[in-house]
């Protein structure tokens, strides 16, 4: 059976699924943060350790995310490097960013 597809039915199939994979790369992204700022709340990466994993991080997704998620990393990064306080998980990931812990891969 043949299928006929026009080209605007190819755009429209290609842009859902950047849109999938963005979103994906997205929730990728925070969950790694979260785990990295776990972590060193816990006390088992150091501070100079995370910043360069932060680092990593914000040069691999960099201009693959949404400006908040971006933004996000950015802000982070800028936190640790400066270093002059203790900063929390809670204090940096709203807990929007992450109401997805359980959800399944792809599912949002």
């Amino acid at each position: 059976m043949n299928v006929r597809v026009t080209e605007e039915q190819k755009e429209q199939i290609s842009q859902t699924a950047v849109g999938v994979l963005r979103r994906e790369l997205e929730r990728k992204a925070v969950d790694a943060l979260h785990r990295l700022l776990l972590d060193y709340e816990n006390g088992e990466v150091s501070q100079e350790a995370l910043s360069y994993a932060i680092d990593t991080l914000f040069t691999t997704v960099s201009g693959l995310v949404s400006n908040d998620v971006f933004a996000m990393i950015s802000a982070t990064d800028v936190l640790f490097r400066e270093g002059e306080r203790e900063v929390s998980v809670t204090e940096i990931l709203p807990k929007e960013a992450l109401a997805h812990d359980n959800e399944e891969a792809g599912s949002w």
